[in-house]
């Protein structure tokens, strides 16, 4: 099956350090981030906290979104902490 005519071809892989500054951003000016009053510190925090795995979305090499998976979730088994797409 080929993709929508128009369509971008999407990789996912591990983020850059600049890309987990652009995750901190992106959180920061978002929602529920923003109605739940995280200071970009707090987000900052997430983003670069070596635990998670930290996934990024892209199309023509540019960010589109971002994963963090916590390893340590209930009964052992990994969650998805935080998604958010721009």
């Amino acid at each position: 099956m080929r993709p929508p005519r128009g369509a971008t071809d999407v990789t996912i892989g591990a983020g850059t350090e600049a890309e987990r500054e652009w995750a901190a951003q992106l959180m920061f000016a978002s929602d529920p981030w923003v109605t739940l009053g995280r200071t970009i510190e707090r987000c900052r925090g997430f983003c670069y906290n070596p635990e998670y795995e930290f996934l990024v979305a892209r199309a023509g090499g540019r960010p589109l979104g971002f994963l963090l998976l916590d390893p340590r979730g209930a009964m052992n088994s990994p969650y998805v902490a935080i998604v958010a797409v721009a």
